[in-house]
């Protein structure tokens, strides 16, 4: 963030506007360090309300992405750069500033393309020439990494995920038998905590491409309810190549769920991507395969291979949609034969109230081949659907802390 400061101070000094609000829209130019966090955060509010009259105005959403720069907001920061540059590519101050969001964001190696473009402008002023050659150079050669820890504490209705009912009601030739669930698999409520570290690590390679590592952990804990405690692991690590078409990602990961005590459930997987620019938006073609274990059931035991296409943008809030169809093959014989799966999700985040509102909604869709058992609903095929709906709430406290609030609901 010094050096952020240090640039925009430079191009400061080269403009004799600092903030000049037009009849239209609000303009600037540098971030002047001497500004605390919470007089950056007062302007960027200030200048956040024209941002539905000057969406199209590329100096208007210039300054206010070097606003969030300043405040830690690399997200939103790269949201409007991006724009900015997309109404006025000549756009100099965009260009450095969007460098900088893209560098916080890890994406190194699209950050040294924009530096690149700068340093080999004429009109550069001189005394910003060494300050963006030295960060140049130093993006070919440092690894890039991110880490965060969230704790929470909260009230969850359903920590077994168990449905409503109390009993199930087997569909027999001869007619129905009710069936109590036993105490262990009905719902059950409590007080919880829960701890999450996800970090990630890049670092770009002379040939353009980028290699990436991400790891995810969380714990959950309830001191009131036996047995319904868990730990999971996800790791990641993937090679980005760029191409003519825009960008290729080849990755394989892990994961794993320890769940009351025992290991429920591990897998490995690799996958391959293609993704490339469309106006706001980045569409996404991939594969993936997947080998899935389950130590306490084996009879589950598979390989899932699906396609997926996808879409993300940003624009006045940063929106993804991917939807993901395949078939899991059992390892040995179960019940129910092999499985077609398709999942949907849809995601979307934008500012609210000078916090972040993320949204997140998850759907799947499960059929088997051939019957469970011919004792059961006459014979037919199992089929499962489910849904999850997400709302988290961010609101900065300071430079370096945030409140958040969270609900999510299961089907």
């Amino acid at each position: 963030m010094r050096l952020l400061w240090l640039i925009n101070f430079f191009v400061l000094l080269s403009s004799p506007l600092l903030y000049a609000e037009s009849l239209s829209c609000p303009h600037g130019v540098g971030v002047p360090a001497a500004h605390s966090w919470e007089e950056l955060k007062q302007r960027e509010q200030a200048v956040a309300a024209y941002a539905a009259r000057c969406e199209r105005d590329a100096h208007y959403l210039a300054w206010h992405g070097a606003l969030l720069n300043a405040l830690n907001r690399p997200h939103d920061a790269a949201d409007r750069l991006e724009r900015a540059l997309l109404l006025n590519p000549e756009l100099m101050v965009a260009k450095i500033d969007y460098a900088e969001a893209l560098t916080n964001l890890g994406e190194t190696r699209a950050a040294r393309q924009l530096l690149q473009e700068v340093l080999a402008r004429p009109d550069l002023p001189p005394h910003l020439e060494s300050v963006l050659q030295t960060r140049y150079q130093a993006l070919g050669h440092i690894w890039l990494s991110r880490a965060y820890l969230t704790s929470r504490l909260g009230y969850d209705s359903n920590l077994t995920s168990a449905p409503r009912i109390d009993r199930l009601t087997l569909t027999l030739p001869d007619g129905n038998l009710p069936l109590l669930l036993a105490e262990s698999y009905r719902r059950q409520s409590g007080i919880t905590a829960s701890l999450e570290f996800n970090g990630d690590l890049s670092h770009p390679l002379d040939s353009g491409g980028s290699l990436l590592f991400y790891g995810d952990m969380r714990l959950r804990h309830s001191p009131s309810v036996r047995g319904v405690d868990y730990a999971q692991i996800d790791t990641v690590a993937a090679y980005l190549h760029p191409n003519t078409l825009g960008d290729a990602l080849l990755s394989v990961g892990s994961s794993f769920l320890h769940y009351n005590g025992e290991t429920l459930y591990r897998s490995a997987r690799i996958s391959l991507a293609q993704d490339w620019q469309w106006a706001d938006c980045r569409p996404r073609v991939g594969w993936d395969s997947e080998w899935r274990q389950y130590p306490q059931t084996p009879e589950l035991d598979g390989r899932f291979a699906a396609l997926s296409v996808g879409l993300s943008c940003h624009h006045q809030a940063r929106t993804s949609f991917i939807l993901r169809a395949g078939r899991d093959d059992a390892a040995r014989r179960r019940a129910g034969g092999g499985q077609w799966r398709l999942e949907a999700r849809a995601a979307a985040s934008w500012p609210l109230a000078g916090g972040v509102l993320d949204t997140d909604l998850n759907y799947s869709l499960q059929r088997d081949d051939r019957s469970y058992s011919p004792l059961l609903a006459n014979g037919l095929a199992r089929r499962v659907q489910r849904w999850t709906a997400r709302a988290e709430y961010r609101y900065p406290l300071s430079r370096d802390w945030q409140a958040l609030s969270s609900i999510e609901v299961s089907r």
